[in-house]
């Protein structure tokens, strides 16, 4: 037969539990698990962009140090993949920020049909591992603000950041020589 998929398999569950529960005005359906992910537009050309975010991201604390950089790279890749990365801020602010520019800068695509704020919610957990919910209710922080854009900067195509760092394992993993 069939192998099951896991992923199917709980976001059937999920929208179950849902159409079983009595409906209240405004409440929003379970989330449904995605493992879709972002293209980086200049994935092919600047690979070592994303490794210069994910090594600030790290520098700062602001990820956990567990955080494997394959998993990193699988985010702006657009290539489905199941793996969660935990967010080591109390607040999530900074996190919705540095994703509301790298959208708004059009740095990214995502897949069609996949909702504004899915990819984040599948690959992003809390410090204390739980699902971060409180996407669309966020605004722009007042402190970090400046860290963040310069963050963002990272994975600006024309920015000429040199990464000392690049080196030819990471060049590997977009099977490029």
């Amino acid at each position: 037969g069939k192998t099951p998929n896991p992923v199917a398999e709980a976001s059937q569950q999920a929208m179950e539990r849902w159409d079983s529960k009595p409906k209240r005005v405004g409440k929003k359906p379970a989330p449904v698990v995605v493992d879709s992910t972002y293209t980086y537009k200049w994935i092919k050309e600047f690979p070592q962009k994303i490794i210069l975010l994910y090594q600030g991201l790290l520098a700062l604390k602001w990820i956990d140090p567990a955080t494997r950089k394959e998993d990193f790279m699988a985010l702006f890749s657009g290539k489905p993949a199941r793996f969660t990365i935990r967010w080591s801020r109390d607040s999530t602010q900074l996190l919705w920020y540095l994703f509301k520019l790298i959208k708004d800068r059009n740095y990214v695509t995502r897949p069609e049909g996949v909702s504004k704020w899915a990819i984040e919610k599948n690959h992003f957990v809390s410090k204390q591992g739980r699902m971060i919910t409180d996407w669309t209710s966020q605004h722009e922080p007042l402190r970090d603000k400046e860290m963040v854009e310069q963050l963002a900067d990272l994975l600006d195509p024309t920015s000429d950041i040199l990464d000392k760092s690049y080196r030819q394992e990471d060049r590997l993993l977009f099977g490029r020589d």
